[in-house]
């Protein structure tokens, strides 16, 4: 068919395609693009050689893809199909098309397509800006404040809205196509006049009227009246506007009754109130100043703002008045009022600025009031507060509040008994600080009181980890609307210790006195016993038994020789003594014992050691007791490590540490009492006399223990200066 010549009818065909403003594209069976006229090429601005190494479809966006599938599909069976899809430019704008596709048939079937196109965005633009002033209208029609009803001509209802319907009760559907039933009958004609001055001057207004509800009520309204006209010009409705006005005027009714009450109430009140303009001079003042302050009317030399105000206020004031002016906020402030001959009265004083249409400040409201009374009782309430503050400061006892069981103030006396600083106080917990044994009991103390007062004595946890023993007393109390407990804590530890040292005293004297008689009793006739089985065993070949009873009378002996030395007080000789020779003294006596219980005893000296001040016989019987105490506590063997320095305090420590197997802490608060032992032959008197010598060497034995880990005694003595500021010379035990 190329070689053909063109006839007059192709001529005119081809002329068509090529002058037509709409895209033409001739395309295969598969899509492929095989010839574009003009318009396809200016309207997707590919040239004519890109377009036809094209297909349809990739000119198509994805989401159309399908839509143009189908049409295309059903353009083969030889139907002509029109629709709307959006089509990509070269550009990668995306435009809307209104699209046609005619089947290309040859010899009874389809052997392509044309697709012809028109540019359709500005049309679809137009209407979608259309439809959405369509419903932005709708929806201010239906949702305005205003009540809106449109009549025809003959002043029948065409349409009104929901604020219509909500202000004078009647249904759209109720009254579509009536004589507008709002304007009562005596109105009416005012209507129609309204209507005819429309054609003339356009909208209308009455700004007070009253309509009629569908219950026959008359509510006050304003209503504004606007003519409708048609593409021509010409009006065909009118729509009436109006606004319920009842609630503003009974607020205006209410604001003027509510502004002659207050100008009553200011006239008679007894605050200040003042208006100045913006220079400072006084406007207007009611009577409580003019009466307070001798202040007259605006001229006067005294009516100004700072008249009579104390100097050192003068200044303060006036920035605060330019800060209400420049900022157009209230603010609040403090003045004295300074009048010859008189004591000065404090104010406290708000500023409030007075804004105009204009938005500017023309003028400032400042409402005072004498705090002249309050000012003396703060100053009052200070001096006390600080008063009282410095004696809880300063108290000798701790003092605390605790609110929902946490610490809300301590004294620095609290800080140093527990050993915190007062922000690590400062809302802990009160069980923190309590001995876990003691948890319970404090709860209980508490819970059980009687009236608003408690007392009762704890152990605590000091932050070095020790146990303290307290005395607390407390009141029931409110602070800050919260329930309290406030009171007072006495560290009674050093207390209790003196308290068991007097009783342990007390033991000890008992123990003396029975001790003196018991001994004298017994050591006469001991005597004589022990000669005649002394004598019967010379004569005697056979002296198993008697071995044995001069074994046990040894032991009696033994016994009462401690007793004398509880009971009777015996002359001791103090001397300068070095301790490293008492214990290179005393080591070897027990090494022996020792080495036949696989123990090794160790002496670790640190630094320089100073002469002690002592009894050596009575310090090497101390020292005796407690390695042999040591040692039959360890019958599985190890190590005693003996320790000796000298402290910052002028005292030597010797420390005797063991791995037996401990003591328990019911036992270990009972040692040192007389007969009270732990070992299955002991005499329970040992350790009394060793706390009782070096309690007259003016020293301290403390004994700390753990099951299974070994026992610690601490053995502290003062050297010879410290001895001499207690008792020089020579000592009984």
């Amino acid at each position: 068919m190329s070689g053909a010549p063109v006839t007059r009818e192709d001529q005119r065909y081809l002329s068509l395609v090529e002058h037509n403003p709409a895209a033409i594209w001739s395309v295969d069976l598969e899509g492929n693009i095989e010839s574009a006229n003009p318009a396809a090429e200016q309207m997707s601005g590919y040239d004519q050689l890109e377009l036809v190494s094209l297909n349809l479809f990739e000119l198509i966006p994805e989401v159309e893809a399908q839509k143009l599938r189908e049409r295309f599909n059903a353009c083969l069976t030889g139907s002509p199909t029109s629709f709307e899809l959006q089509f990509r430019k070269k550009d990668g704008a995306i435009i809307d098309l209104g699209a046609k596709l005619v089947p290309i048939v040859e010899h009874s079937a389809a052997t392509g397509i044309f697709f012809i196109a028109r540019d359709i965005t500005d049309r679809k633009q137009s209407e979608t800006e259309l439809i959405q002033t369509k419903e932005q209208m709708e929806s201010l029609f239906n949702n305005t404040s205003d009540a809106i009803v449109i009549f025809d001509q003959g002043y029948r209802v065409t349409r009104v809205n929901r604020a219509f319907e909500k202000l004078y009760g009647w249904k759209a559907e109720e009254i579509m196509g009536s004589v507008i039933p709002i304007v009562p009958e005596d109105r009416m004609e005012e209507l129609k006049e309204a209507c005819r001055e429309m054609a003339a001057a356009g909208a209308i207004s009455w700004p007070e009227t009253v309509m009629r509800t569908k219950e026959g009520m008359l509510v006050e309204v304003s209503v504004s009246l606007s003519p409708i006209s048609n593409c021509n010009g010409e009006y065909v409705a009118y729509a009436a506007f109006s606004k319920d006005t009842s609630e503003r005027n009974a607020m205006e009714k209410a604001l003027r009754l509510s502004e002659a009450r207050y100008r009553l109430i200011a006239e008679n009140m007894s605050d200040l109130i003042a208006v100045y303009d913006r220079k400072g001079d006084l406007v207007f003042s009611t009577p409580s100043y003019n009466y307070l302050l001798n202040y007259t009317s605006k001229g006067d030399n005294q009516a100004r703002l700072d008249s009579l105000v104390d100097s050192k206020d003068k200044e303060k004031l006036w920035e605060t008045f330019q800060f209400i002016l420049e900022s157009k906020r209230s603010a609040r402030f403090e003045y004295r009022y300074h009048s010859p001959g008189s004591q000065p009265l404090f104010f406290e004083a708000s500023g409030i600025p007075v804004v105009n249409d204009q938005d500017e400040v023309e003028s400032v409201i400042i409402v005072s009031r004498d705090i002249t009374s309050r000012k003396k009782t703060e100053a009052a309430l200070q001096e006390a507060e600080a008063k009282y503050r410095s004696l809880v400061e300063e108290a000798l006892v701790g003092v605390y509040l605790i609110q929902e069981w946490r610490l809300t103030y301590v004294n620095p006396r609290c800080e140093e008994m527990l050993g915190y600083a007062k922000a690590e106080l400062m809302n802990k917990h009160v069980l923190d600080l309590v001995h876990p044994e003691d948890y319970k009991k404090l709860i209980r103390m508490i819970k059980k009181r009687k009236g608003r007062s408690i007392h009762f004595l704890f152990r605590a946890i000091h932050k070095e980890g020790r146990t303290i023993d307290l005395e607390l007393h407390g009141a029931l109390t409110t602070y800050k609307e919260k329930p309290a407990i406030i009171g007072t804590v006495i560290d009674i530890t050093e207390r209790k210790k003196t308290e068991e040292l007097i009783h342990r005293s007390d033991k000890l004297s008992v123990v003396g006195q029975l001790a003196a008689g018991v001994a004298h009793e017994i050591r006469n006739p001991l005597t004589s016993l022990k000669g005649f089985v002394q004598l019967m065993r010379a004569k005697n070949q056979d002296t198993q038994y008697l071995d044995i009873m001069l074994s046990e009378l040894d032991r009696i002996n033994y016994i009462v020789s401690e007793f004398m030395v509880i009971a009777k007080p015996q002359a001791i000789q103090f001397q300068m003594k070095d301790l490293r020779k008492i214990f290179q003294d005393v080591i070897p006596l027990l090494d022996t014992q020792a080495i036949l219980s696989n123990i090794q005893i160790k002496l670790y000296i640190q630094g320089e050691v100073p002469l002690i001040h002592c009894d050596e016989n009575q310090l090497k019987q101390v020292f005796i007791n407690v390695l042999k105490n040591a040692i039959e506590s360890m019958p599985e063997g190890g190590i005693i490590r003996i320790k000796i320095r000298e402290t910052g305090s002028r005292e030597v420590q010797i420390t005797v540490i063991d791995q037996g197997s401990g003591i328990s802490p019911e036992r270990l608060a009972r040692l040192g009492e007389p007969f009270y032992t732990t070992k299955e032959k002991g005499t329970g008197l040992g350790l009394m006399v060793c706390y009782k010598i070096i309690e007259m060497h003016h020293g301290t034995m403390k004994i700390k223990s753990r099951l299974q880990e070994g026992t610690t005694v601490t053995i502290t003595l003062p050297v010879k200066e410290r001895l001499e500021e207690k008792e020089p010379g020579k000592g009984l035990v």
